[in-house]
């Protein structure tokens, strides 16, 4: 009879995950067999708003209107759970060309909906309703819309190039008085106070020109965008425990001072390092990513401040903060950011898994949350 009993319970148990997953899935917005547009990408949050569900909420945070741009765009905030709980929160889209850092925060952000509106029934002891879960999925959307038109490697924002902020060496070197648009936009993952300006000494001397992918600006936040996601982030105050800025690509985990080598002195402590090497592996299982600070990872050349995870870490001090690199690896080049649509889906699936490991490594960091 206990035998009978225990199997019972093991069916049932795998058909109510297996149920789960299906309810799950019913809330269905997002199409996976493509990359979706601007318009498409704001239709899809305007429907999930739509829903009227008790757990998602849809806000416009700011628009990026700025002097001498005569388009406009609004960027938005998804914010997924109960409003009283700790944040954890998301950043994607900061870099246009990285279509698939915006497609796999859309497929959180509709797995989410769905658990929240079906699943919790079945996991009601899941670490997932601890948090609240906030994304902007689109940080950069001037950006994005330009990529879907003309200019598919778009990188930075469309600041209008303005010639009074230069000077003549620096406009005659990107020739921009002849090509203006060439010196347009700032990018906006370079723009971020901690660490601006600073890395490598290539970096330092091509940051300051306005012709370069990785110009990053007059001042820190000199931006609509990170103006808006800085309001944002400090409206929050110490409700917000976790950070992660989603990009491709490389198939990386990095980790706070991306501007400083491993050795320096200014970089983080041991301590902090092992924290922040035992959280990522914690959540790195169904990734397998490679981990650690950009030095150890990627190498002197890529030392580069003013990014948005080292603001997340050492400016608001948020003690778990991250960049990830999704796929495909770093040495993939013949691919790079044309990912493959066949990609979305099982990208998507190994992130959703890897954010219910986010849930729980914070479950075990805040047991009372």
């Amino acid at each position: 009879m206990r035998l009978d009993l225990t199997i019972l319970i093991i069916i049932n148990y795998f058909e109510n995950v297996a149920a789960s997953e299906e309810d799950i899935r019913q809330i269905k917005y997002v199409d996976l067999d493509r990359y979706l547009n601007l318009e498409e990408a704001i239709d899809v949050l305007k429907r999930l708003n739509d829903t009227k569900s008790d757990y998602l909420e849809l806000k416009v945070l700011g628009t990026t209107e700025m002097e001498g741009k005569e388009s406009k765009n609004d960027i938005y905030l998804v914010i997924i759970g109960d409003h009283s709980k700790p944040v954890i929160f998301f950043d994607c889209g900061i870099h246009p060309r990285e279509w698939i850092s915006p497609a796999t925060c859309f497929f959180l952000i509709e797995r989410l909906a769905g658990f929240y509106e079906h699943g919790q029934k079945y996991h009601s002891k899941s670490s997932i309703t601890n948090f609240q879960w906030q994304f902007i999925p689109i940080l950069n959307p001037d950006g994005y819309n330009l990529t879907h038109g003309s200019n598919i490697l778009q990188r930075k924002n469309r600041r209008p190039f303005d010639a009074t902020l230069f000077d003549k060496d620096e406009i005659k070197y990107c020739s921009c008085d002849k090509n203006p648009e060439k010196c347009s936009g700032v990018d906006l993952n370079r723009n971020f106070p901690s660490g601006w300006g600073l890395g490598n000494s290539k970096f330092v001397r091509r940051s300051k020109l306005p012709c370069s992918r990785l110009y990053k600006g007059q001042k820190p936040l000199s931006e609509p965008e990170t103006q808006i996601l800085d309001k944002h982030l400090r409206s929050l105050g110490n409700q917000i425990i976790g950070a992660f800025s989603i990009h491709s690509y490389g198939r990386q985990i990095l980790y706070t001072k991306g501007w400083l080598k491993k050795d320096d002195k200014d970089q983080i402590t041991s301590a902090e390092q092992k924290r922040l090497q035992k959280f990522a592996e914690s959540i790195n299982k169904d990734l397998n990513f490679r981990i650690g600070n950009v030095d150890e990872v990627l190498g002197e050349q890529f030392l580069e401040g003013g990014a948005s995870d080292d603001y997340f870490y050492n400016t608001l001090k948020i003690n778990i903060s991250y960049t990830i690199e999704l796929d495909p690896g770093i040495d993939d080049t013949d691919v790079g950011f044309d990912l493959p649509i066949e990609q979305i889906l099982p990208i998507g699936k190994k992130m959703w898994k890897t954010l219910k490991r986010i849930a729980y490594a914070f479950k075990k960091m805040y047991p009372a949350a």
